[in-house]
């Protein structure tokens, strides 16, 4: 019913070629969210303002809770080691950690590996991962073999599966706090759809939609 993670390979690797090339966001990809409806027809795509992992998370938590994903894929660009420790601090890593220990010149070499994590939420929470290894010479990415690993991203599954899929949609989560009464649902599903998009825009995400998204049923 729905596409392969691994048909998104090639868009992802395109964005991340673009970001290098032309020193985009430092260099670094954004976090990218595309999402399917339960019929495994594409809601849309959304393109994260930053780099930072946690806008992915809310653009996650929308295409969830607005438009009710049944699968929701994303894309970040990370830093990632089979050290359970970071060597400086000699305890486990904290977010950010990889990353800053790359941007201060330390010699990550055979410690750190960049690569593109993949990964797809299930509302049912099944979660698959594919990793896209990569190398930055100047201006150029140098792909490396793709892999199936063996866990993905322990911090951001939970986040996804307990945040996104967990909770109410916005319209059900209204209706339950007295804001508006099943009987408007139709009249005000528009609107609210309307407004969160403004709001996303207004906050620098790239919001690219398909087909119809006037219902959150």
């Amino acid at each position: 019913m729905f596409p392969a993670l691994s048909t998104w390979s090639e868009e992802v690797r395109h964005l991340k070629e673009t970001a290098v090339a032309g020193d985009h966001w430092g260099g670094d990809m954004p976090p990218i969210v595309r999402a399917y409806r339960a019929d495994g027809t594409r809601i849309g795509e959304v393109v994260s303002p930053t780099v930072n992992r946690d806008d992915g998370l809310v653009a996650a938590m929308m295409m969830a809770n607005v438009f009710i994903a049944e699968v929701i894929w994303m894309a970040v660009d990370a830093r990632v080691t089979s050290e359970v420790n970071n060597p400086v601090t000699g305890k486990p890593w904290k977010i950010g950690e990889m990353q800053d220990l790359a941007k201060v010149g330390l010699d990550v070499s055979g410690l750190l590996q960049e690569t593109i994590v993949l990964m797809s939420f299930q509302r049912d929470g099944t979660v698959d991962g594919l990793q896209l290894p990569y190398r930055v010479e100047g201006k150029t990415v140098r792909w490396e073999e793709p892999f199936t690993p063996d866990q993905t991203i322990g911090m951001l599954v939970d986040a996804v599966i307990d945040k996104a899929f967990k909770g109410p949609s916005m319209v059900d989560a209204a209706i339950r706090d007295g804001l508006m009464t099943e009987d408007e649902r139709e009249e005000m599903e528009p609107r609210i759809i309307a407004t969160v998009l403004d709001q996303f825009l207004q906050r620098g995400y790239i919001v690219l939609l398909d087909g119809p998204t006037a219902s959150m049923n």
